[in-house]
Order: structure tokens, then sequence, then C-alpha cells
């Protein structure tokens, strides 16, 4: 089973590429609350989905 949560582009701050040398594919999402949110999926496809959900 998976779960999956939506994120709200007007609930994100920023997206960039991880700091862990051994994973690339990883990002972290800020939240506009401060929080942060580890994901396995690169920057490059986040903030893709971002940029057709912001319309």
């Amino acid at each position: 089973m998976v779960y999956r949560e939506e994120l709200f582009p007007n609930h994100i701050k920023s997206i960039k590429p991880s700091t862990f040398k051994s994973k690339s594919t990883q990002s972290i999402i800020t939240f506009k609350n401060s929080q942060k949110l580890l994901l396995n999926e690169s920057t490059y496809v986040l903030e893709k989905q971002l940029q057709r959900t912001s319309y």
C-alpha cells in the first residue's frame, strides 16, 4: 500500500537538493512554517510538479 500526501504550492517556501552525497535523487522541501521534509525524488521533478500545479 502506498500512502501519499499532497503538497500545496502555497505552503512551500523552497525545494533544494539533499546534502547527502550518496542520495542525489533526494530533495528537501522547506515549508513556510519552517518544517522540512526529505523526499526520495529529484529536485528537478519536484520543481516541475510545482510549476504544473501553480497555474
